[in-house]
């Protein structure tokens, strides 16, 4: 499923999600969807989520997902350059019809949600699947969890600031959200009382649906 060069697999394996877990995360996400999916890989890393994503979330039918945005910041080129290669070679591979489903932003993940309902190629009115694989530390933030990174109430507060609060404002729905967090679901769930003050229609609020356990791999293969 993954075509990447020796030189590019040795960068950001750490940060991947297992691929069987990714397989069963995808089985499960996918009887959300009763036609393609619009799907937003935000904080995409070095792309295995935007690939596995292409390679099986939605197979009701022939058409596959109907479109996928990989977005990312615009720190670390280096980076931005092994996730476009990845998924590039991906498609390559797999299927080239895909190239017209993949849309690929590294302006950073904020700039991206503010604008996402006014682009000029490809406006987003709604996103079926919004997924989410935060940075550890954030990004001006105290950072005064362990090891210098992120406390949960940290991570909550920046994920609102930079994603939720444009999505809102722009009345962006989203009908499923996936975080992927090292924390325990009870750490993140006063999430859901963040969202409830800004979402005043009870119809779209949201309810936590389940919780996929994977064990990191802290740094290590």
């Amino acid at each position: 499923m993954l075509f990447r060069s020796v030189a590019q697999s040795r960068y950001g394996f750490e940060y991947m999600t297992l691929p069987d877990t990714a397989l069963y995360r995808n089985t499960f996400l996918s009887s959300f969807f009763f036609e393609p999916p619009v799907i937003v890989d935000a904080y995409a890393g070095v792309g295995m989520d935007s690939i596995s994503f292409l390679y099986n979330l939605y197979w009701g039918t022939n058409e596959g997902i109907k479109r996928l945005y990989t977005v990312e910041n615009y720190d670390d080129e280096a980076r931005n350059q092994r996730l476009a290669d990845n998924v590039q070679m991906f498609i390559n591979k797999r299927d080239p019809s895909l190239q017209d489903k993949w849309r690929y932003h590294v302006e950073g993940t904020e700039m991206f949600f503010k604008n996402c309902k006014t682009m000029k190629n490809y406006p987003i009115s709604h996103i079926d699947l919004l997924y989410i694989d935060p940075p550890w530390k954030v990004p001006g933030g105290k950072n005064d969890g362990d090891n210098g990174e992120a406390t949960p109430t940290e991570l909550l507060g920046f994920l609102y600031d930079t994603i939720f609060k444009h999505l809102i404002e722009n009345k962006v729905r989203v009908r499923v959200v996936c975080i992927k967090t090292r924390f325990e679901w009870e750490k993140v769930a006063p999430f859901l009382d963040i969202l409830k003050m800004h979402i005043h229609k009870e119809t779209e609020r949201f309810t936590h649906c389940a919780t996929v356990r994977n064990k990191p791999f802290n740094g290590k293969r």
